[in-house]
């Protein structure tokens, strides 16, 4: 599965983290650097499993807890509309 970004959204870095801007609106979402991380991967084209895999390599002592984190951190991003299913 991949991911596109909601067209009306610009991603910035930011300190401690990055933030997802509406450029309508003016509305925005606060993401901390792990959060910022995960939705860059998203819409580069990375598929949570391949996420997943890599959240477990550099914190294995969370291993067991991070498939739980990814699927809250997506189905926030989705009901957002940051982020929406890329059609193939």
């Amino acid at each position: 599965m991949s991911y596109v970004l909601n067209p009306s959204l610009e991603i910035v870095e930011a300190e401690g983290g990055g933030i997802a801007l509406d450029k309508k609106s003016g509305a925005y979402l606060q993401l901390n650097p792990l959060g910022f991380t995960v939705l860059q991967a998203m819409i580069d084209g990375r598929s949570l499993a391949e996420i997943h895999d890599d959240l477990v390599q550099e914190f294995p002592e969370q291993a067991g807890r991070i498939g739980a984190d990814l699927d809250a951190l997506e189905q926030d991003l989705l009901a957002r509309s940051v982020v929406k299913k890329a059609r193939r």
